[in-house]
């Protein structure tokens, strides 16, 4: 039974690094019951009481980790995260916003992106526009 610490860590150490894949915090709250299953393991306890220090920390974890997760994802706080914090910004027309072009460009503080009309209209280049939505990878942007 002297693999199983070493299984435990590895898990641990595999969940830390599949996080970096995954969005939300999940794999990190499973890496931590891990950590704690192999830490059980090291001081000599069977695989039950592994067993349960892994469910009991991921657990509380999860539970602690719901709130943060929720306060960096909500859509209507102050603090947006990604693509999200250019929802509600002005930007300034660098390309000009036609329906017979694909795209036209904008940019938001320092930052240039695609950009398409919410209504369909052309917007001249050098109009300032409101930032209203993200499709894909170019924003919704609509006159002021």
């Amino acid at each position: 039974m002297e693999w199983i610490k070493w299984m435990w860590a590895a898990l641990a150490l595999l969940l830390l690094i599949a996080e970096v894949f995954v969005s939300g915090f999940v794999m990190m709250c499973f890496a931590a019951g891990a950590a704690a299953a192999a830490v059980t393991a090291f001081m000599g306890y069977g695989p039950i009481w592994q067993m349960v220090a892994f469910i009991i920390v991921t657990v509380i974890t999860v539970l602690l980790m719901r709130p943060i997760a929720a306060r960096l994802t909500r859509k209507g706080g102050q603090n947006r995260w990604g693509i999200d914090r250019v929802v509600g910004q002005q930007a300034v027309v660098l390309i000009e916003i036609s329906p017979t072009q694909a795209l036209g460009r904008v940019r938001v503080n320092r930052e240039e992106w695609q950009a398409t009309s919410s209504d369909g209209q052309p917007i001249a280049q050098g109009a300032i526009v409101t930032v209203i939505g993200v499709e894909g990878t170019h924003l919704r942007v609509a006159r002021q």
